[in-house]
């Protein structure tokens, strides 16, 4: 039985990579024929969204309802190995749908890297890498987003404020349903979040009873979040990764407002003398085009690439700018506020018991068809991760170290960067947006995505990312809808909106 199993892992887990490179190729050479028969572009979009990631796809699904939009992609679709969560692992790092991103060597963390160097996977893709990540639906805790609230100035960015943009986006079947205050099955939500039968899950029950020997309950960790354990949940549906291309651009395919553009690279944004953002530049199979934008261009590339774009457009840290080669036209701090969570790695532990998954004795035929008929078992589980904890002290790491009782290696978690754009008060001289995602000294151009995070939450980034962008579709409708409300009478107009809340911007009558 041994045997077998060694040649049906091989004929699977060896054979991922050529079916990366077909199912990409693919992938590029459909687009590209196809490409050749589109209909031309429109001379003018009301907004560009740049990145299809966590936070674009869900901006561009709801700003394409009442407008033209279109969304550009630096890569294309994403392929089915994609949606078998087992295979999250083994799919990094490959730059057919990755950026393969990695930092400069570190001084004091990730000694046990190669080189002293943290590779940073980011998702290429519609969907971004809520392609390649694990899959995890963590918010993160209430205190976070106060204390964005408290740094911005700007209390909708309160967690029982924004609460309600985590639930628009959720389809929720885990096992907190009875929860309604933080979890919904919301008419607007397509992001299906589900749990694990916990007696499928490899030595999770015997985990989550350590814990609570240790003082530790097994709570809803994102009804609030508060000290404590829980089996995680997955943003899946029926065992198969459900990420925000699933969710929110696979539906609206064939919506006629938007325009989704694969394989088109942005480049550039372009600013008028006013610094007015009016369009961008972008390559799309090797030929360099130009799209407009009559109202906003959106920036969701992720908090390595959207500071990039930033400064490509001359908007940055001047001096660094001009040492590049880059003309300076708007001098602010972009990319220098980048955070990563910290992460352990821990060594095989042995036990006197078979409650782990051992690939060699227990996987099979019947490993297959459990998750081709029920979407359950060893190919639901996205590398195996399967629990989590959080403990409340002055030093989480060095606390959780003596808790567990290990040596472990530091280094940085590689797929939770943030804060590179980092959103804050006009007068502070750290702040890049201000806390309606507005670059400063700019008009006509927002950042929209992780990088805008003042500190980064406590847990995983992806849900925190795609409620960004929900309320970011949202102040961007809202403020739109404003400039077309009209003053009942010209007194109003011209004297008591400067003086009072009144948020009229047109007359009646005609002055």
């Amino acid at each position: 039985m041994g045997f077998c199993n060694i040649i049906l892992l091989l004929s699977i887990f060896g054979t991922l990579p050529l079916w990366i490179v077909l199912l990409n190729g693919y992938n590029y050479y459909y687009d590209y024929l196809s490409s050749q028969f589109e209909d031309d572009p429109l001379p003018v979009y009301d907004f560009i969204v740049v990145g299809a990631g966590s936070a674009g796809a869900a901006i561009a699904n709801r700003l394409s309802r009442n407008n033209k939009v279109l969304l550009l992609e630096a890569g294309g679709d994403p392929i089915f190995p994609q949606r078998i969560p087992a295979f999250s692992g083994p799919l990094l790092h490959w730059p057919q749908h990755d950026w393969c991103y990695k930092t400069v060597p570190q001084k004091y963390a990730c000694r046990g890297a190669p080189n002293n160097v943290s590779y940073w996977p980011r998702g290429k893709s519609l969907g971004g890498s809520s392609n390649l990540n694990f899959m995890l639906y963590v918010r993160g805790h209430p205190l976070d987003y106060d204390n964005w609230a408290n740094i911005t100035g700007d209390p909708s960015w309160k967690y029982e404020n924004v609460l309600e943009y985590f639930k628009k986006s959720q389809d929720y079947h885990g096992i907190h349903q009875n929860n309604t205050k933080h979890h919904a099955q919301s008419a607007y939500g397509n992001l299906h979040i589900e749990s694990r039968n916990i007696d499928d899950l490899p030595l999770v029950p015997e985990f989550l009873q350590a814990a609570k020997e240790l003082g530790f309950e097994n709570v809803d960790l994102n009804g609030p979040q508060k000290p404590g354990f829980d089996q995680f949940e997955y943003v899946q549906k029926k065992g198969y990764r459900f990420g925000t291309y699933s969710a929110f651009l696979n539906p609206i395919m064939g919506r006629k407002n938007i325009r989704i553009s694969r394989y088109s690279h942005v480049t550039k944004i372009k600013l008028d003398r006013n610094n007015i953002a009016v369009g961008v530049w972008y390559t799309r199979h090797g030929v360099k085009r130009f799209a407009r934008a009559s109202k906003e261009i959106i920036i969701s590339a992720g908090a390595v690439d959207s500071p990039k774009l930033l400064m490509l457009s001359g908007i940055g840290p001047s001096e660094h700018l001009k040492s590049v080669g880059v003309k300076p036209r708007v001098n602010l701090p972009v990319g220098q506020n980048l955070v990563d969570h910290v992460v352990t790695t821990l060594p095989s532990v042995i036990i006197d018991k078979p409650l782990t998954f051992d690939p060699m004795r227990d996987f099979g035929l019947d490993t297959i068809m459990e998750y081709a008929i029920n979407g359950t078992g060893f190919l639901s589980l996205p590398g195996a991760v399967a629990a989590e904890g959080f403990i409340s002290t002055e030093n989480a790491l060095i606390e959780g170290i003596k808790c567990i009782f290990w040596d472990v290696k530091i280094m940085s978690s590689g797929v939770m960067d943030t804060g590179s754009v980092i959103m804050g008060r006009p007068d502070d001289p750290k702040t890049v947006v201000d806390s309606k995602l507005r670059v400063l000294h700019t008009r006509g151009l927002r950042v929209a995505d992780a990088s805008i995070m003042p500190v980064i939450v406590n847990g995983n980034t992806n849900a925190p990312a795609i409620m960004i962008g929900e309320k970011a579709a949202d102040i961007i409708r809202q403020y739109w809808s404003e400039q077309y409300l009209v003053c009942p009478q010209l007194s109003t107009y011209a004297f008591q909106r400067k003086f009072t809340q009144n948020k009229c911007f047109y007359s009646t009558i005609s002055i």
